[in-house]
């Protein structure tokens, strides 16, 4: 008995503590007669009923609920969700489950199809469709050019500057191994590798989209610089199907992209970049065959 009244009297001093309401204003709950600034008791320990403070505690969460960013929240319950449904139904080992084949593509593409068409579904065609009830335009995604060819010198050294590890990525045994995803039987210009590198191009714009622009850019107006921090963490996640080295570099490569699409305020040249270097070890990787 004793240890139940002092539950209750715990979760009426938490929701009496002030917050801010949906609306701005700071929400008070009633301190009683015979109680202190946070509803202790100060001569009699007397606990309110357990229905009023269930009550209480449901309404203070939901006050605490009303009282997040409307933008912020849709991002931030939308990303682990996105991600998990990628993970679980979208991976290359499910497409069987999900795609039938087509006498016009070999098996071993589809696979890579269906997970290509998972990223643009899940990390394109829907968040901009939250967005836009929310009145948040692809632009303010980072999905522009306009005043942005300033940026693109830069994009271009970043490449050259990472083309030797490229190099010596491929004198390593889980990068030949690994890269390219899809191995094209006889010559390597074929017309399933064809729409392979098609659909591998517009993965990478998804992943910009997704990353540096729905949570970098997404979240800017809200966190400030620090958007880009909160981004890395699922973006390493990502690269855990890959080499430790390259799931380690995510990290800097994911804040290096991160802070420049901050500030560019556009993720197309970070696209250019990551694709081309994802493209430039797909050729040397067909090279050291």
């Amino acid at each position: 008995m004793h240890t139940a009244t002092h539950l209750q009297g715990l979760v009426q001093r938490w929701v009496q503590i002030p917050r801010l309401s949906c609306h701005g204003e700071v929400a008070m709950g009633r301190v009683g007669a015979g109680q202190g600034s946070y509803g202790e008791p100060r001569d009699v320990e007397a606990a309110p009923a357990p229905a009023r403070g269930v009550r209480a505690a449901v309404r203070a969460l939901w006050v605490d609920a009303c009282s997040y960013d409307r933008r912020a929240l849709v991002i931030c319950l939308y990303v682990p969700v996105a991600l998990t449904l990628l993970e679980y139904m979208f991976r290359p080992s499910r497409a069987r489950y999900w795609m039938p084949l087509t006498p016009y593509l070999t098996w071993a593409v589809m696979p890579f199809l269906w997970y290509f068409s998972g990223c643009l579904l899940l990390m394109v065609a829907l968040p901009m469709g939250l967005l836009r009830t929310l009145g948040v335009r692809p632009r303010a995604m980072g999905v522009r050019l306009r005043g942005t060819a300033g940026a693109a010198p830069l994009y271009g050294v970043l490449y050259l500057l990472a083309f030797p590890t490229l190099v010596w990525a491929t004198t390593q045994p889980a990068f030949v191994v690994t890269y390219p995803f899809f191995r094209p039987l006889g010559a390597p210009w074929t017309w399933d590798y064809l729409l392979f590198e098609l659909m591998y191009c517009l993965q990478f714009f998804a992943v910009e989209y997704f990353f540096r622009g729905l949570l970098t850019l997404g979240l800017k107006p809200t966190l400030g610089r620090s958007s880009v921090l909160i981004m890395l963490t699922p973006y390493c996640m990502l690269h855990f199907h890959k080499p430790l080295p390259e799931a380690l570099g995510a990290i800097g490569a994911g804040w290096l992209l991160g802070t420049l699409a901050w500030r560019t305020e556009t993720v197309i040249w970070g696209w250019c970049l990551h694709y081309g270097v994802a493209f430039t070890m797909n050729m040397l990787g067909l090279m050291a065959r």
